[in-house]
Protein backbone atom coordinates (compact mmCIF):
# COMPACT_ATOMS: atom_id res chain seq x y z
CA UNK A 1 0.00 0.00 0.00
CA UNK A 2 3.19 2.54 0.82
CA UNK A 3 4.00 1.69 -3.13
CA UNK A 4 0.99 2.08 -4.40
CA UNK A 5 0.58 5.36 -2.76
CA UNK A 6 3.86 6.59 -3.66
CA UNK A 7 2.72 5.59 -7.52
CA UNK A 8 -0.56 7.21 -7.15
CA UNK A 9 1.73 10.82 -5.86
CA UNK A 10 4.31 10.45 -8.91
CA UNK A 11 1.76 9.38 -11.74
CA UNK A 12 -1.19 12.63 -10.15
CA UNK A 13 1.91 14.91 -10.79
CA UNK A 14 2.30 13.87 -14.45
CA UNK A 15 0.67 16.38 -17.12
CA UNK A 16 -2.82 15.35 -17.96
CA UNK A 17 -1.69 14.47 -21.70
CA UNK A 18 0.06 11.33 -19.72
CA UNK A 19 -2.38 10.03 -17.66
CA UNK A 20 -2.07 6.75 -16.78
CA UNK A 21 -4.20 4.00 -14.70
CA UNK A 22 -2.57 1.13 -12.23
CA UNK A 23 -3.58 -2.82 -13.12
CA UNK A 24 -1.85 -5.53 -11.17
CA UNK A 25 -0.93 -9.38 -11.84
CA UNK A 26 -0.21 -11.92 -9.40
CA UNK A 27 2.06 -15.19 -10.22
CA UNK A 28 2.39 -17.71 -8.28
CA UNK A 29 6.40 -18.08 -9.21
CA UNK A 30 8.63 -15.42 -10.19
CA UNK A 31 10.49 -16.51 -12.53
CA UNK A 32 7.47 -16.91 -14.72
CA UNK A 33 7.54 -14.25 -17.83
CA UNK A 34 4.73 -12.32 -18.87
CA UNK A 35 3.23 -14.60 -21.89
CA UNK A 36 -0.33 -15.48 -22.36
CA UNK A 37 -1.27 -19.24 -22.15
CA UNK A 38 -0.92 -19.79 -25.86
CA UNK A 39 2.62 -18.40 -25.98
CA UNK A 40 3.72 -20.31 -23.60
CA UNK A 41 5.06 -22.93 -25.76
CA UNK A 42 7.55 -23.54 -28.86
CA UNK A 43 5.10 -22.08 -31.40
CA UNK A 44 7.71 -21.33 -34.17
CA UNK A 45 6.45 -23.42 -36.19
CA UNK A 46 2.44 -24.57 -34.75
CA UNK A 47 -0.14 -23.27 -36.48
CA UNK A 48 -2.63 -24.10 -33.50
CA UNK A 49 -4.07 -20.93 -32.10
CA UNK A 50 -6.99 -20.19 -35.16
CA UNK A 51 -7.58 -23.94 -35.07
CA UNK A 52 -8.52 -24.81 -31.55
CA UNK A 53 -10.61 -21.62 -31.66
CA UNK A 54 -12.33 -23.13 -34.74
CA UNK A 55 -12.66 -26.35 -33.27
CA UNK A 56 -14.12 -25.25 -29.61
CA UNK A 57 -16.52 -23.10 -31.91
CA UNK A 58 -17.62 -26.20 -33.55
CA UNK A 59 -17.90 -28.70 -31.23
CA UNK A 60 -19.86 -25.88 -29.13
CA UNK A 61 -21.93 -23.79 -31.30
CA UNK A 62 -24.75 -22.93 -28.75
CA UNK A 63 -22.06 -21.17 -26.59
CA UNK A 64 -20.64 -18.64 -29.90
CA UNK A 65 -24.07 -18.48 -31.17
CA UNK A 66 -25.11 -15.17 -30.21
CA UNK A 67 -23.10 -12.80 -32.53
CA UNK A 68 -20.76 -11.90 -30.32
CA UNK A 69 -17.59 -10.24 -31.24
CA UNK A 70 -14.35 -12.11 -31.87
CA UNK A 71 -12.59 -10.65 -28.21
CA UNK A 72 -15.82 -12.01 -26.74
CA UNK A 73 -15.46 -14.96 -28.31
CA UNK A 74 -11.31 -15.20 -27.20
CA UNK A 75 -12.95 -14.05 -23.08
CA UNK A 76 -15.41 -17.12 -23.42
CA UNK A 77 -12.23 -19.58 -24.90
CA UNK A 78 -9.76 -18.66 -22.21
CA UNK A 79 -12.72 -18.87 -19.34
CA UNK A 80 -13.01 -22.25 -20.01
CA UNK A 81 -9.42 -22.93 -20.27
CA UNK A 82 -8.53 -23.03 -23.70
CA UNK A 83 -5.54 -20.96 -24.54
CA UNK A 84 -5.39 -17.52 -25.73
CA UNK A 85 -3.49 -14.63 -26.50
CA UNK A 86 -5.64 -13.02 -23.54
CA UNK A 87 -3.22 -12.12 -20.29
CA UNK A 88 -5.36 -11.54 -17.16
CA UNK A 89 -4.64 -8.37 -15.31
CA UNK A 90 -6.30 -6.61 -12.54
CA UNK A 91 -7.90 -3.20 -11.33
CA UNK A 92 -7.69 -4.61 -7.45
CA UNK A 93 -4.08 -5.01 -5.86
CA UNK A 94 -5.41 -7.48 -3.43
CA UNK A 95 -6.98 -9.78 -5.73
CA UNK A 96 -3.41 -9.85 -7.93
CA UNK A 97 -1.28 -10.18 -4.17
CA UNK A 98 -3.69 -13.28 -3.42
CA UNK A 99 -2.78 -15.18 -6.61
CA UNK A 100 1.02 -14.12 -5.99
CA UNK A 101 0.71 -15.71 -2.48
CA UNK A 102 -0.58 -18.99 -3.52
CA UNK A 103 1.12 -22.39 -4.51
CA UNK A 104 2.25 -22.91 -8.01
CA UNK A 105 -0.51 -24.84 -9.83
CA UNK A 106 -0.01 -24.25 -12.99
CA UNK A 107 0.70 -26.93 -15.12
CA UNK A 108 3.02 -25.05 -17.97
CA UNK A 109 5.75 -24.31 -15.93
CA UNK A 110 9.36 -23.34 -17.42
CA UNK A 111 11.86 -25.69 -17.28
CA UNK A 112 13.94 -23.42 -15.32
CA UNK A 113 11.31 -22.87 -12.65
CA UNK A 114 12.39 -24.07 -9.27
CA UNK A 115 8.72 -24.88 -8.49
CA UNK A 116 9.26 -27.91 -10.86
CA UNK A 117 10.50 -29.98 -8.24
CA UNK A 118 7.63 -28.64 -5.46
CA UNK A 119 10.70 -26.47 -3.78
CA UNK A 120 8.70 -23.58 -2.08
CA UNK A 121 9.07 -20.47 -4.25
CA UNK A 122 9.07 -16.89 -3.89
CA UNK A 123 5.67 -15.15 -5.89
CA UNK A 124 5.58 -11.73 -8.08
CA UNK A 125 3.05 -8.94 -8.09
CA UNK A 126 3.51 -6.95 -11.43
CA UNK A 127 1.77 -3.26 -11.79
CA UNK A 128 1.28 -1.51 -14.76
CA UNK A 129 0.70 2.24 -14.98
CA UNK A 130 -1.00 2.57 -18.32
CA UNK A 131 -1.41 5.19 -20.42
CA UNK A 132 -4.83 6.05 -21.13
CA UNK A 133 -4.41 5.54 -25.38
CA UNK A 134 -3.54 2.13 -24.96
CA UNK A 135 -6.84 1.02 -22.49
CA UNK A 136 -9.58 0.37 -24.90
CA UNK A 137 -13.39 -1.37 -24.27
CA UNK A 138 -13.96 -4.53 -25.74
CA UNK A 139 -16.04 -3.07 -28.89
CA UNK A 140 -13.03 -0.70 -29.86
CA UNK A 141 -11.86 -0.95 -33.81
CA UNK A 142 -8.61 -1.57 -32.52
CA UNK A 143 -9.67 -4.42 -30.50
CA UNK A 144 -11.39 -6.08 -33.67
CA UNK A 145 -8.33 -5.97 -35.37
CA UNK A 146 -6.09 -7.56 -33.11
CA UNK A 147 -8.78 -10.01 -31.63
CA UNK A 148 -9.66 -11.21 -35.39
CA UNK A 149 -5.63 -11.58 -35.90
CA UNK A 150 -6.19 -14.46 -34.04
CA UNK A 151 -8.30 -16.33 -36.60
CA UNK A 152 -5.50 -15.95 -39.09
CA UNK A 153 -3.13 -18.91 -39.88
CA UNK A 154 0.34 -18.76 -38.20
CA UNK A 155 1.62 -17.82 -41.89
CA UNK A 156 -1.14 -15.00 -42.42
CA UNK A 157 -0.34 -13.93 -39.01
CA UNK A 158 3.93 -13.36 -39.73
CA UNK A 159 3.04 -12.03 -43.38
CA UNK A 160 1.50 -9.05 -42.16
CA UNK A 161 3.77 -8.57 -39.28
CA UNK A 162 6.70 -8.89 -42.06
CA UNK A 163 8.42 -11.93 -40.40
CA UNK A 164 10.25 -13.89 -42.46
CA UNK A 165 11.98 -15.81 -39.82
CA UNK A 166 9.69 -18.57 -38.01
CA UNK A 167 11.29 -17.59 -34.77
CA UNK A 168 9.66 -13.78 -34.65
CA UNK A 169 12.01 -12.95 -31.31
CA UNK A 170 14.98 -13.08 -33.86
CA UNK A 171 13.78 -9.38 -35.02
CA UNK A 172 13.25 -6.38 -34.50
CA UNK A 173 10.83 -4.27 -36.10
CA UNK A 174 12.67 -1.99 -38.06
CA UNK A 175 14.52 -5.30 -39.65
CA UNK A 176 10.86 -6.67 -40.12
CA UNK A 177 9.56 -3.03 -42.12
CA UNK A 178 12.65 -3.94 -44.27
CA UNK A 179 11.45 -7.28 -45.38
CA UNK A 180 7.77 -5.36 -46.41
CA UNK A 181 9.06 -4.03 -49.48
CA UNK A 182 12.34 -6.72 -50.19
CA UNK A 183 10.89 -9.96 -49.46
CA UNK A 184 6.87 -9.96 -49.14
CA UNK A 185 4.74 -9.68 -52.10
CA UNK A 186 2.77 -6.42 -51.90
CA UNK A 187 0.04 -8.13 -53.42
CA UNK A 188 0.26 -11.32 -50.39
CA UNK A 189 -0.14 -9.07 -47.62
CA UNK A 190 -2.56 -6.82 -49.24
CA UNK A 191 -4.62 -10.74 -49.69
CA UNK A 192 -4.15 -11.12 -46.17
CA UNK A 193 -4.53 -7.44 -44.87
CA UNK A 194 -8.40 -8.03 -46.89
CA UNK A 195 -8.99 -11.28 -45.27
CA UNK A 196 -8.27 -9.63 -41.98
CA UNK A 197 -10.75 -7.06 -43.02
CA UNK A 198 -13.61 -9.55 -44.08
CA UNK A 199 -13.59 -11.35 -40.37
CA UNK A 200 -13.95 -7.71 -38.72
CA UNK A 201 -16.76 -7.09 -41.41
CA UNK A 202 -18.50 -9.61 -39.85
CA UNK A 203 -18.68 -8.62 -36.46
CA UNK A 204 -18.98 -5.12 -37.87
CA UNK A 205 -20.67 -4.12 -40.92
CA UNK A 206 -20.06 -0.75 -41.18
CA UNK A 207 -15.59 -1.67 -40.72
CA UNK A 208 -13.99 -0.03 -43.37
CA UNK A 209 -10.74 -1.28 -44.58
CA UNK A 210 -8.97 1.44 -42.02
CA UNK A 211 -6.69 -0.61 -40.53
CA UNK A 212 -3.68 0.54 -38.81
CA UNK A 213 -0.64 -1.65 -39.15
CA UNK A 214 0.99 0.30 -36.15
CA UNK A 215 -2.15 -1.43 -33.91
CA UNK A 216 -0.31 -4.46 -34.48
CA UNK A 217 2.66 -4.10 -32.62
CA UNK A 218 1.11 -2.50 -29.85
CA UNK A 219 0.31 -3.75 -26.10
CA UNK A 220 -3.32 -3.13 -25.58
CA UNK A 221 -5.36 -3.12 -21.95
CA UNK A 222 -8.80 -4.00 -22.75
CA UNK A 223 -11.69 -3.16 -20.64
CA UNK A 224 -14.41 -6.41 -21.13
CA UNK A 225 -18.19 -6.99 -20.71
CA UNK A 226 -18.83 -7.99 -17.21
CA UNK A 227 -20.17 -11.56 -19.09
CA UNK A 228 -18.85 -14.03 -15.87
CA UNK A 229 -18.91 -13.71 -12.41
CA UNK A 230 -15.15 -14.28 -11.84
CA UNK A 231 -14.55 -11.26 -13.97
CA UNK A 232 -16.51 -8.66 -11.85
CA UNK A 233 -15.56 -10.45 -8.58
CA UNK A 234 -11.97 -10.08 -10.02
CA UNK A 235 -12.35 -6.74 -11.48
CA UNK A 236 -10.78 -8.31 -14.38
CA UNK A 237 -9.66 -6.58 -17.74
CA UNK A 238 -6.71 -8.03 -20.17
CA UNK A 239 -3.67 -7.18 -21.87
CA UNK A 240 -3.30 -8.53 -25.68
CA UNK A 241 -1.06 -7.59 -28.66
CA UNK A 242 -0.93 -9.13 -31.87
CA UNK A 243 2.67 -8.71 -32.07
CA UNK A 244 4.44 -9.12 -28.96
CA UNK A 245 4.93 -12.68 -27.45
CA UNK A 246 5.49 -11.46 -24.01
CA UNK A 247 4.52 -8.27 -21.81
CA UNK A 248 7.04 -7.05 -19.36
CA UNK A 249 8.02 -3.69 -20.52
CA UNK A 250 11.97 -4.08 -21.85
CA UNK A 251 11.07 -6.79 -23.64
CA UNK A 252 8.67 -4.52 -25.96
CA UNK A 253 11.18 -1.84 -25.54
CA UNK A 254 13.59 -4.56 -26.89
CA UNK A 255 11.28 -5.78 -30.10
CA UNK A 256 10.44 -2.08 -30.80
CA UNK A 257 14.23 -0.54 -30.69
CA UNK A 258 13.38 2.51 -33.33
CA UNK A 259 9.83 2.96 -33.12
CA UNK A 260 8.89 3.63 -29.54
CA UNK A 261 5.11 3.14 -29.44
CA UNK A 262 3.50 4.33 -26.34
CA UNK A 263 3.76 1.61 -23.55
CA UNK A 264 3.23 1.55 -19.70
CA UNK A 265 5.80 1.50 -16.71
CA UNK A 266 6.08 -1.56 -15.19
CA UNK A 267 6.93 -2.62 -11.63
CA UNK A 268 7.26 -5.46 -9.87
CA UNK A 269 7.46 -6.31 -6.26
CA UNK A 270 9.02 -10.28 -5.13
CA UNK A 271 6.67 -11.80 -2.69
CA UNK A 272 8.78 -13.88 -0.05
CA UNK A 273 7.66 -17.43 -0.17
CA UNK A 274 7.36 -17.12 3.92
CA UNK A 275 5.43 -14.80 3.68
CA UNK A 276 2.69 -16.44 1.50
CA UNK A 277 1.02 -17.84 4.53
CA UNK A 278 0.32 -15.06 6.66
CA UNK A 279 -0.65 -13.01 3.08
CA UNK A 280 -3.76 -15.34 2.37
CA UNK A 281 -4.71 -15.26 6.27
CA UNK A 282 -4.57 -11.37 6.00
CA UNK A 283 -6.59 -11.36 2.77
CA UNK A 284 -9.45 -13.72 4.55
CA UNK A 285 -9.90 -10.69 6.56
CA UNK A 286 -10.52 -8.49 3.98
CA UNK A 287 -12.83 -10.71 2.48
CA UNK A 288 -10.14 -11.54 -0.43
CA UNK A 289 -11.17 -15.30 -0.48
CA UNK A 290 -11.31 -18.52 -3.36
CA UNK A 291 -15.45 -18.49 -2.69
CA UNK A 292 -15.42 -14.19 -3.36
CA UNK A 293 -13.19 -14.26 -6.05
CA UNK A 294 -14.22 -17.55 -7.82
CA UNK A 295 -18.12 -17.44 -7.15
CA UNK A 296 -19.14 -20.45 -9.45
CA UNK A 297 -21.14 -23.18 -7.41
CA UNK A 298 -18.40 -26.48 -6.85
CA UNK A 299 -15.66 -23.36 -6.14
CA UNK A 300 -18.05 -22.52 -3.05
CA UNK A 301 -18.95 -26.15 -2.40
CA UNK A 302 -15.13 -27.00 -1.89
CA UNK A 303 -14.01 -23.95 0.04
CA UNK A 304 -17.03 -24.62 2.39
CA UNK A 305 -15.47 -28.40 2.46
CA UNK A 306 -12.33 -27.54 3.20
CA UNK A 307 -13.61 -25.26 6.41
CA UNK A 308 -15.56 -27.49 7.84
CA UNK A 309 -13.52 -30.85 7.57
CA UNK A 310 -10.05 -28.84 9.27
CA UNK A 311 -12.65 -27.44 11.88
CA UNK A 312 -13.70 -31.46 12.79
CA UNK A 313 -9.98 -32.03 12.47
CA UNK A 314 -9.27 -29.41 14.90
CA UNK A 315 -12.32 -30.57 17.19
CA UNK A 316 -11.35 -34.42 17.74
CA UNK A 317 -7.61 -33.58 18.22
CA UNK A 318 -8.51 -31.16 21.15
CA UNK A 319 -11.10 -34.02 22.58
Amino acid sequence: MKLLSTLDKHYSAQPVDDKRILYFRGEQCDCWELRPSVMRHNRSQDDVENKMLNDLMTIHPDYFASGESSFSQLVLAQHYGLPTRLLDITHNPLVALFYASQKCSRKDKPPQCSCNDNRPHNGCLHIFAVPIELIKPFNSDAISVVSNFAKLSRSQQNLLLSRPSPDPQKETVMEMSNHIRTRIQRNAYQKTLTRLSGFIAQEKPYFENRIDPKDFFRVFVVEPQQSFDRLRAQSGAFLISAFHERFEREEIVKMNPISHPPIYDHYSIKIPKGSKKQLIEELRWLNITPEVLFPELDTAAEEIKKRYMQGMKLINTTS
